[in-house]
């Protein structure tokens, strides 16, 4: 796993957004041994600033409510926030 440095406000946030179960379950965030996944950051980062995936992690922390499994899922409700003028 290619290590990367993130902030501590970013690395709040994807921690408060593993709280939700939904995105606890989807392992799209986070490795097995319970650590940040840096890869899936990375992605996140070249689409998004980081004070928006920062706004943006917290909203999907408290806004979704069903199973899924990708990393899109997480991308393509990122977008809808920030097309709503949220992030």
């Amino acid at each position: 796993m290619p290590a990367i440095e993130i902030s501590e406000r970013l690395e709040n946030a994807v921690k408060s957004a593993m709280e939700n179960k939904y995105v606890k379950k989807s392992r799209t965030l986070d490795t097995k041994d319970g650590g940040i996944n840096s890869v899936s950051i990375m992605i996140l980062l070249e689409s998004f600033k980081e004070k928006q995936l920062i706004d943006g992690l917290m909203l999907i922390g408290e806004r979704i409510d069903k199973e899924f499994c990708t990393l899109s899922y997480i991308i393509k409700n990122l977008e809808v926030y920030k097309s709503q003028g949220l992030l």
